[in-house]
């Protein structure tokens, strides 16, 4: 049990430091935020480590290799998600731009996904978006963001508006 609640503290340290790294290299994050993102991952990163010392931890280095490889993975995957969302976005802003498009509404779809429920992968974040043209007309649609394997690593993106579905 004690293992456990070890790897669980080393865990949620590591965490602590990655919120508050990414929290801090944003540049449109408010003063006052940083500085309770700041106190909170210390106030974190302490009780962490007080409760490694009361729990009698003494890790050897044998030991230290399976904690590390689960924070590790952990903290990769936590900054692929930290990452997943803003890039998935910003697909959906580019193929704005690009297509001439005014975003009115754009909503990351997680169950019911359109007419792409049967056509995407799980590297494919679909949105339900709501658009303007530059003849101020708008439409709604659907977007599919990313590649079938490479997902939001390359800047595909794929549209069904509401209109071209109906029979």
């Amino acid at each position: 049990m004690t293992d456990i609640l070890v790897i669980l503290a080393i865990v949620v340290s590591i965490l602590a430091f990655l919120v508050c790294l990414i929290v801090l290299c944003r540049p449109n994050v408010k003063l006052e935020t940083k500085h309770m993102v700041i106190f909170y991952g210390t106030v974190i990163g302490v009780l962490s480590g007080l409760f490694l010392k009361f729990a009698g931890v003494h890790v050897h280095l044998s030991r230290q290799a399976a904690p590390f490889v689960s924070v590790l993975v952990v903290s990769l995957l936590v900054t692929y998600f930290v990452w997943y969302f803003p890039r998935s976005r910003s697909l959906v802003r580019h193929w704005a731009q690009r297509s001439g498009f005014e975003i009115i509404d754009v909503r990351h779809r997680w169950l019911f996904k359109g007419p792409f429920s049967w056509d995407h992968t799980k590297y494919q974040p679909v949105f339900r978006v709501r658009v303007r043209d530059r003849h101020g007309k708008e439409r709604s649609g659907w977007v599919r963001c990313g590649g079938g394997l490479t997902g939001v690593f390359t800047d595909e993106a794929a549209v069904i508006w509401d209109e071209d579905k109906r029979i």
